[in-house]
Formats: structure tokens, C-alpha cells, sequence
């Protein structure tokens, strides 16, 4: 005689294979993601590298706020000490 299938290992096993593909597509996202990262670095390092070959590299000034500017001695108020 056959043994009757359990309804309760069916189960467990149909969850675990769910979650396995729910765990194969969170990954395969993550992946995709990633490679496009990678592909965005790529194309910057090549535009920088052709943009140096031409001689076209050019050195961008940094903005933001640098911090007080010394005052100048030469003002009013100051003088003659």
C-alpha cells in the first residue's frame, strides 16, 4: 500500500519554494542594480579618460561656504594701536 501524501509537508514545501523565488527575485533586483551602478561609473571614467587624451580636463572651482573672512587691519577703528 501507498503511503497518503502529508497535506501538511506539501504545504511547508510549496511555502519554501515560494519564498526561494520571492528570495531569487529580491536578489536578482539587487544585482541588476548594481551592474547599472557600475555601468554609470564606467561611462563617467571613460568620458574622463577621453576628455584627458583631447586635453579637454578642466579644474572645477569648489563653492560653499569656506569659513570667515579675516578682517582687514587697515579699517576704521583699528588704527594707531
Amino acid at each position: 500500500m501507498a503511503k497518503e501524501p502529508n497535506i501538511t509537508e506539501i504545504m511547508q514545501t510549496l511555502q519554501d519554494a515560494q519564498q526561494n523565488k520571492e528570495l531569487l527575485g529580491a536578489l536578482t533586483t539587487s544585482l541588476e542594480r548594481y551592474v547599472e551602478q557600475q555601468k554609470k561609473g564606467l561611462e563617467e571614467l571613460e568620458t574622463l579618460v577621453t576628455k584627458a587624451k583631447e586635453g579637454k580636463l578642466t579644474v572645477k572651482k569648489r563653492g560653499g561656504y569656506r569659513g570667515r573672512k579675516k578682517k582687514d587691519n587697515s579699517g576704521s577703528g583699528s588704527e594707531g594701536q
